[in-house]
């Protein structure tokens, strides 16, 4: 599955298949203006469809929208709906990585720069997406996203993490019994060595990197997991566990940030749409925190994400 997941996240055409009955990309489009025409806005309507395709095919729908009415769908999205539940229909029917482009320049824009959501918008990242996000952001800012990243974070170790990422190969096999010998290296008493983990996180295959754990619990008694933990802080902590969780299974990855914007005090509603943007095609089904959403999140914004995610 994994791999599946890195091949198919730009070019995935060949592996979502319409069923025979589905109407057109057309018929879909003339059902979205009905239901945001007149007296009243049909939200049942609106997330039915955008549920039942996927990112490519309403992004086709979206185009086709245009071509008919000569109407921005994601104009009409924001004039007919409101709050969260726009942002996540609007995020639907675009392009994923002009989706993915957009949410990293909302996070390094303003005052001040959203770390936690950068650092996971781009550890989530295949080295596909990283291609596909890059040239969308170039088209949209006029700007390199390495650059645009580069010019906004610090040299700390959860900076050159993205660096690296942006920049790494994670097709790289290397010798998985030395890597490990090298993580416990740089981890003892002269300090922490943070090249090595730099240099195996950002250039190593995801199955490379399941045995290289395999291998450093196997020889030294513990986890790599509990080695971060007690080798790096705060964002940085964050920022490699993240890399780390990413590299043994991007699904583990995606549902470990889910459930913290659902957990806790308040919920980070921008969190859940980009992962519900960039992610629900990809694991339908597979969540097992359907009941925290269920109970953090309301209305059709609510309906939406369950639907999408088919949670039950």
């Amino acid at each position: 599955m994994q791999q599946l997941v890195f091949s198919f996240s730009v070019n995935c055409q060949q592996y979502f298949r319409r069923a025979p009955f589905q109407m057109t990309y057309m018929e879909q489009a003339q059902l979205l203006r009905d239901a945001m025409k007149g007296a009243g806005t049909d939200e049942n309507l609106i997330i039915n469809i955008a549920t039942q395709y996927n990112w490519v095919e309403r992004e086709q729908i979206a185009k086709d929208f245009v071509s008919q009415f000569g109407l921005e769908l994601s104009q009409q999205l924001k004039k007919e709906l409101s709050f969260n539940f726009e942002n996540l229909m609007i995020g639907l029917f675009k392009n994923r990585h002009q989706f993915w482009a957009q949410q990293i320049y909302n996070a390094i824009s303003g005052a001040g720069t959203n770390e936690k959501r950068l650092i996971t918008l781009i550890l989530l990242m295949s080295d596909a997406d990283v291609e596909e996000t890059s040239i969308q952001y170039e088209k949209m800012y006029n700007k390199e996203l390495f650059k645009a990243v580069v010019g906004d974070i610090s040299n700390s170790d959860w900076g050159k993490l993205l660096k690296g990422w942006l920049k790494g190969q994670h097709e790289a096999n290397i010798d998985h019994v030395q890597a490990a010998d090298d993580i416990y290296k740089a981890s003892r008493k002269t300090g922490t060595d943070e090249d090595v983990f730099l240099r195996i996180l950002c250039n190593t295959s995801h199955e490379c990197y399941g045995k290289i754990v395999q291998q450093y619990q196997q020889k030294y008694g513990t986890s790599i997991n509990q080695l971060i933990k007690e080798e790096f802080a705060m964002r940085s902590e964050f920022a490699f566990l993240l890399a780390h969780e990413y590299l043994l299974n991007p699904f583990d990855a995606v549902q470990l940030i889910l459930k913290q914007s659902v957990v806790g005090a308040g919920t980070d509603d921008k969190m859940v749409i980009d992962l519900t943007v960039l992610f629900a095609d990809y694991f339908k089904g597979k969540l097992d925190i359907g009941e925290r959403l269920k109970k953090d999140l309301s209305g059709d914004y609510k309906a939406a994400v369950l639907k999408l995610w088919k949670v039950e």
